[in-house]
């Protein structure tokens, strides 16, 4: 995964649309919609089974379409990325038929609300870093989330207080 800076951007949280359908066929996070509508139609990703999916609506002559469904911004891409799960998980559980490389991995073990994930998660990003710590860290502890919704940065200043203390 590419370490990002502290910048804040604005993510942008999509759903890919089949025409042929009018099903969402995937999900995707950006800072650029337009841009990364683009990308998909040129197969700049190497999820090789959403690459042959798209080249086959191209050759059929459809264009996916692209439709935000949330958006946030944050400083916290590692958060970004926590919400993004969120929304695949959401549309497998709305039944959708998603191209996801990592797709049947995201519902082995899916939340059971991911809507309020998202919630938490957004609240989070509002927060300077060190609230946000407190915050999600709360919730851990009290199980109201499962670890895997914490990003790596939150775990790391959790253990660095055990150790203090």
């Amino acid at each position: 995964m590419p370490k990002r800076n502290s910048t804040i951007r604005t993510y942008h949280f999509y759903i890919l649309i089949d025409p042929r359908t009018n099903e969402p066929c995937y999900v995707g996070i950006t800072t650029d919609p337009q841009s990364r509508l683009y990308g998909h139609k040129q197969m700049q990703k190497t999820n090789v089974r959403k690459c042959k999916a798209i080249r086959e609506l191209l050759d059929a002559g459809y264009t996916p379409t692209l439709e935000v469904i949330d958006t946030i911004t944050t400083d916290d891409y590692h958060l970004a990325l926590r919400i993004e799960y969120c929304w695949i998980v959401e549309y497998g559980r709305r039944g959708a038929k998603l191209l996801n490389a990592f797709y049947g991995e995201y519902l082995s073990n899916p939340p059971h609300e991911p809507l309020s994930r998202v919630a938490i998660l957004k609240q989070a990003a509002t927060m300077p870093k060190h609230q946000r710590i407190d915050y999600l860290l709360g919730f851990a502890r009290q199980n109201l989330i499962d670890w895997w919704w914490i990003p790596e940065y939150v775990k790391d200043e959790y253990f660095a207080r055990l150790q203090q203390s």
